[in-house]
């Protein structure tokens, strides 16, 4: 397929065929997917992020903080844990939820993000499997019941955790997921299981009846 890369630096009829050298020129650390588009024969555009191959010049690109491409690369399970963290970087909530809930993320960058304002952004450090058991732990006092209620769906949530969270816990839909948890110990099953039976029981009125 013939393939002709416009810089839209230049004049319009400064195309130039570049099939020979794509990968070459897209492997340059210093190339700015904003300012090209890659058409085929037929005059349609192409996804230039797709031929982009140095992870140099996609960080170069977060860290610029702007462009078309930054939300689509922080979706995309084939970008690197150093291009999300330096995604992470940039405030903008749909990067933030998308790096968040990816599977490359590392956890040095999901405990950055564990700080982050938004709720949703703090669920999706809670659901990911890379979020390490400290993270988890400083989530499990957040005040948003459903970033809690992740935290223990997350098997990497310990023992010592879910016992501390089943103190003090007051929804019942964590409460409950604690139970299920596999770390989850006998002690604290046993003691979130009388609590279930002693919410089913009628509650005793200790006011004196009027004489």
């Amino acid at each position: 397929m013939e393939i002709i890369i416009l810089d839209h630096k230049k004049p319009s009829n400064s195309r130039s065929d570049r099939t020979e050298n794509l990968d070459d020129f897209f492997s340059n650390d210093e190339i700015d997917p904003n300012n090209y588009s890659i058409l085929n024969q037929s005059g349609n555009k192409i996804d230039v992020l797709k031929y982009i191959k140095s992870e140099n010049a996609l960080i170069n690109l977060c860290k610029a903080g702007s462009g078309r491409g930054l939300l689509k690369i922080s979706k995309s399970y084939g970008s690197s844990s150093k291009v999300l963290d330096s995604l992470s970087k940039i405030k903008n909530r749909g990067i933030h939820l998308n790096v968040a809930n990816n599977p490359n993320t590392s956890p040095e960058t999901l405990d950055y993000l564990s700080k982050d304002e938004d709720n949703d952004v703090r669920c999706y450090v809670a659901k990911n499997p890379n979020a390490t058991s400290e993270t988890l732990n400083d989530l499990s006092k957040d005040k948003n019941w459903y970033v809690r209620y992740w935290v223990v769906k997350n098997p990497n949530t310990t023992s010592e955790t879910l016992k501390e969270m089943a103190k003090v816990e007051t929804n019942y839909d964590v409460k409950y997921n604690i139970k299920k948890h596999s770390n989850c110990p006998e002690e604290t099953w046993k003691y979130l299981s009388a609590l279930e039976i002693l919410s089913t029981l009628p509650q005793v009125s200790t006011k004196k009846s009027k004489q």
